[in-house]
């Protein structure tokens, strides 16, 4: 039995709308701070090397696409990776993609600009 386009279409948009659901779930941080919520300190701050301005908000943000993607993935090795250089790494921005928020790039960008010390090219 073929389905209509009518049924297609219905079955591509519940699906997408199940995926949308499931990346928002992962990159939302627990509210308990969990094993995974990574403390956000000066400490954090400086053993990442990251030489600009600390701000703990902007901080919190970078670390929470790592977050996410480690959820995503359950790979170890993520959130090391997401994290070096500052948050300044392909790493990072394949992180952004993989949550869908590659939209936001530009954002996550001045961010890491502003805490890594970064200069644009």
């Amino acid at each position: 039995m073929a389905l209509s386009e009518s049924s297609m279409i219905a079955i591509v948009v519940l699906v997408l709308a199940m995926i949308l659901s499931q990346a928002a779930a992962v990159y939302k941080p627990t509210s308990s701070g969990g094993p995974l919520m990574h403390t956000m300190t000066k400490k954090s701050f400086q053993d990442m090397k990251c030489k600009g301005m600390y701000e703990k908000t902007l901080f919190s943000k970078l670390e929470g696409v790592c977050e996410g993607c480690h959820r995503l993935y359950q790979d170890l090795d993520i959130p090391t990776l997401c994290r070096s250089r500052c948050f300044n790494n392909p790493y990072f921005f394949s992180c952004l993609d993989a949550l869908l928020m590659k939209d936001e790039q530009e954002n996550y960008e001045n961010m890491i600009e502003y805490i890594g010390g970064w200069k644009r090219k």
